[in-house]
């Protein structure tokens, strides 16, 4: 049997979905379901064995890792995160990043 670290799917049954397996090797945070993608935000560095720093996505009907957001690197611990159609917002130690809600390519984000 294996062990889930830190995130399960609940199946409509109220059964733990055991076909969706995802781990992380910190605090997930905070989850978002936007974009056909399931978002995670916290205190982990990687997710499924893969390099992801403090934010991570994916695909809402397989729970395999996203490309979506890689090149990512929270500045801190994520405090925040939100969705939206045009992007995904994370606030990290008083910074605000954004990624493109699409490509994941990250947003150059307006001074003040």
């Amino acid at each position: 049997r294996r062990f889930r670290a830190r995130f399960a799917r609940v199946a409509p049954d109220r059964t733990v979905d055991t076909r969706y397996r995802v781990s992380a090797n910190g605090v997930i945070r905070f989850v978002a379901l936007a974009h056909g993608r399931i978002y995670l935000a916290g205190d982990f560095t990687t997710v499924n064995g893969v390099p992801r720093r403090g934010l991570a996505a994916l695909n809402a009907a397989t729970g395999q890792l996203a490309g979506w957001g890689a090149g990512f690197t929270a500045s801190g611990q994520v405090l925040a995160l939100s969705v939206s159609s045009f992007g995904v917002y994370v606030s990290a130690r008083g910074t605000l990043s954004g990624l493109d809600a699409g490509t994941g390519a990250i947003l150059v984000m307006p001074a003040g």
